[in-house]
């Protein structure tokens, strides 16, 4: 974890099985793998005020749909 002013970055990983549909933007989904996953990501957080009025999620997509083979 980093911070610089208002912003504060948390980088870390996650895991997880695919077990539900994943919704995807044109409202369709991706069936359920089964496959295990785990990917790092990084948040960034804008705290204002003591209040957290912004945040922004990022990870590679690309090793996501690959590690669900899709």
């Amino acid at each position: 974890m980093i911070g610089d002013g208002e912003w504060v970055c948390v980088a870390g990983s996650v895991k997880g099985t695919h077990t539900g549909p994943l919704p995807m933007p044109d409202r369709s989904a991706i069936h359920p793998t089964t496959r295990r996953v785990a990917l790092r990501n990084c948040s960034l957080f804008k705290v204002v005020d003591g209040k957290l009025v912004e945040q922004r999620h990022y990870y590679d997509q690309g090793a996501f749909t690959v590690q669900l083979g899709v």
